[in-house]
């Protein structure tokens, strides 16, 4: 069964420090970091992904963003969006 996470409480418990650390320990590269976002990319040429990881959980769109990175993880991993979750968490 496939599952979208999509309750904004949810998602926004996730804390961009952790998402961080578990991109870098599934062998995710960190290509820039900004203020307000880190870019981390997996994969190369037509299987390459980009993963943007929100820096600052007061922004208004938070959870849009985190909603997205989650969706891309799971795709990339070939996981469910709930068993990413669960260790994002």
């Amino acid at each position: 069964m496939k599952v979208d996470i999509r309750d904004v409480t949810a998602v926004n418990s996730l804390r961009p420090l952790e998402v961080a650390a578990y991109l870098r320990a599934k062998q995710w590269d960190r290509q820039h970091s900004a203020p307000s976002a880190s870019v981390w990319t997996k994969g190369s040429g037509d299987g390459r992904f980009e993963a943007v990881v929100p820096l600052q959980q007061g922004q208004r769109d938070f959870a849009l963003r985190m909603g997205e990175l989650l969706h891309t993880v799971a795709v990339a991993e070939g996981r469910s969006q709930a068993d990413v979750f669960s260790d994002l968490l």
